[in-house]
């Protein structure tokens, strides 16, 4: 039996999704078509990881699709996500919730996710102001969540500041390797710090945050 996706629809402005147990779309709401800028045709029957109008990178795709694997089991799936829609980047507050039949069985994944873009920059940005006694070149100050890879932190922190990363020549691994920078204990006892210049920018890391400076040979 198909769920009635109206009521799972309407009036809202989040985005919605209905997938199969394999993470095929089978509908989705006007909030989705209009951030990837497609058409719901496009859209429907693709998997979710290869939705049309989203510019995924690949450790976004293997996490969605990991993410349906454990939802089709039965698991309730929640955490955020960075994409790139067809005019702009988003941090979204994903979801995937399992729908049963009278068996048990997975049948459905209803989708969901909230724009926390603007919530993420008002809290984990430290502005200018408040270091510039000491660090006057300081643009962004973003908060690294425990859980979270320092690869990731460092795209959200540039994202923070409202450079599209996605859009550059080069890409993170293309100005450090990434596989060794998460592979840092960062949690150890022994503090680390590193700095490193990325896209033109001067870049502090630390277990806890990701400074951004400008860069005075820029």
């Amino acid at each position: 039996m198909e769920p009635n996706y109206k009521e799972l629809f309407n009036n809202t402005t989040q985005y919605r999704g209905v997938l199969t147990s394999d993470g095929t779309v089978r509908a989705a709401n006007d909030t989705i078509l209009e951030f990837t800028g497609s058409d719901r045709e496009q859209v429907i029957g693709t998997k979710l990881w290869e939705v049309p109008g989203v510019r995924f990178s690949e450790r976004t795709q293997d996490q969605i699709h990991a993410d349906v694997r454990k939802a089709a089991k039965g698991e309730f799936v929640k955490h955020e996500l960075t994409i790139k829609g067809a005019e702009r980047t988003a941090i979204i507050d994903f979801s995937l919730q399992p729908l049963t039949d009278e068996f048990g069985d997975v049948t459905h994944l209803i989708a969901g996710g909230y724009d926390v873009t603007e919530l993420k920059k008002q809290g984990t940005i430290t502005s200018q102001t408040r270091h510039g006694q000491t660090h006057s070149d300081l643009l962004v100050t973003y908060s690294r969540d425990d859980d979270e890879s320092m690869s990731e932190a460092i795209l959200q922190a540039f994202f923070a500041l409202d450079i599209d990363v996605f859009d550059m020549e080069t890409t993170l691994q293309d100005w450090i390797n990434t596989d060794h920078l998460d592979g840092f204990d960062w949690d150890s006892a022994r503090p680390l710090t590193i700095t490193t210049r990325l896209w033109g920018y001067s870049v502090e890391l630390t277990a806890g945050d990701v400074r951004i400076y400008t860069d005075s040979r820029s």
